[in-house]
């Protein structure tokens, strides 16, 4: 669950709640917590957006073995409209325990309601794709990723807008 505002023409900010659950074959069982996410947002031109988020800032924990705690990241992306039809995505993202992570993304918007997708992002190599479709004030996106270790991850979501008039 998250809220955004939009605090100037050109800046936005926003937060977001996240309940993250992780299960695991066997006897190794299940755990789950609540992260939190902030982020703002930049309108450069009116073709060209930069973005910087904090993903878990208060180290959630996930086992009291070895202090075992879900990822801490820090992202900054920019997006470029190359014409009404193609967006192109890059992000150089950070996790306090790992190396730096650059991905790359492509959306295609064939019309007004569906959106195609495709990225990849290095260290280690992972290669998605998906699509969304938008309906007024709801909208659902399914993708899924490969990745080397982990094999086929599938994701979906499931949004809502709420239409809120200014004065």
């Amino acid at each position: 669950m998250g809220y955004s505002m939009k605090l100037s023409d050109k800046f936005s900010a926003g937060v977001q709640l996240n309940y993250n659950r992780i299960a695991l074959a066997e006897n190794y069982g299940k755990h789950t917590m609540i992260t939190a996410e902030c982020g703002v947002y930049v309108t450069l031109t009116e073709n060209w957006h930069l973005g910087a988020s904090v993903f878990n800032l208060g180290r959630a924990k996930l086992a009291d073995f070895q202090d075992e705690r879900l990822a801490t990241r820090f992202r900054l992306g920019s997006s470029m409209s190359l014409s009404n039809l193609v967006l192109l995505c890059l992000e150089a993202e950070k996790d306090v325990e790992h190396p730096l992570r650059i991905k790359a993304g492509i959306e295609y918007l064939p019309n007004t309601s569906l959106s195609i997708r495709a990225g990849c992002r290095l260290n280690p190599l992972e290669i998605s794709t998906g699509f969304g479709c938008s309906w007024s004030t709801i909208q659902l996106d399914f993708a899924t990723q490969y990745n080397q270790f982990l094999g086929w991850t599938p994701q979906v979501t499931f949004s809502f807008r709420s239409k809120v008039k200014t004065t």
